[in-house]
């Protein structure tokens, strides 16, 4: 499960996305822009943690980012569902897509 973790650190890095816990209790964390292993058995999210990897079911990812461009123009939405599930198959991790768009791709720690 650490192994899990640290690619899964290595792919928030990467594309900069939005990510939450889910806990084996049931709760969810509320996002956060980053996450970090601070310990082997251990995982933090901004705001959150560290929490051991012992107490989390899975992670989730959140492709979509809205920038903001200023005033006068639209935000500008970036899908990086594609990019993300790549990285996650790549490192040969299990992962769900939540809904038909692809809003919440989530990966199983267990």
């Amino acid at each position: 499960m650490t192994e899990k973790a640290r690619l899964i650190v290595e792919i928030s890095k990467t594309v900069g996305h939005q990510i939450r816990m889910h806990y084996s209790s049931g709760m969810v964390s509320p996002w956060g822009a980053w996450i970090s292993q601070p310990a082997p058995s251990y995982l933090e999210l901004q705001g959150v943690g560290p929490e051991p990897l012992s107490a989390l079911l899975s992670i989730d990812f959140d492709p979509i980012k809205e920038e903001y461009l200023g005033k006068l123009l639209p935000r500008k939405r970036r899908d990086r569902s594609e990019q993300i599930m790549q990285m996650i198959q790549a490192a040969n991790l299990e992962f769900t897509v939540l809904n038909a768009e692809g809003s919440v791709i989530r990966v199983r720690l267990d």
